[in-house]
């Protein structure tokens, strides 16, 4: 996401990460990264909780999930993945953002 976090700002959209990891170990990966786009910090999992997403490969985790969510808050598309490195590709984030326009 880093790496075409521009071209998805250019669509007037924004990137928002949720991490239920502690803050120090999530701090770490941040800095590590040189993530730019803002993180949220859940570590009570309330939020990955609401949007169903806590612990569906029975890890105790959020599961790796994207949600495009429109200006009016309404979930336009998610992807949910199957595995903890099952994530959408950009370019398939970047497809809906535009579909969105």
């Amino acid at each position: 996401m880093q790496n075409d976090y521009q071209a998805i700002k250019d669509l007037q959209a924004e990137v928002l990460a949720v991490s239920v990891d502690n803050l120090t170990r999530a701090g770490y990966v941040v800095d590590r990264l040189g993530l730019e786009f803002p993180i949220m910090y859940d570590p009570q999992t309330d939020m990955v909780k609401e949007y169903g997403v806590f612990n569906l490969l029975n890890d105790g985790l959020a599961t790796p999930s994207t949600f495009v969510i429109d200006t009016q808050g309404k979930i336009r598309w998610k992807y949910v993945g199957v595995g903890i490195y099952d994530r959408p590709s950009t370019r398939s984030i970047i497809r809906q953002l535009k579909e969105l326009q």
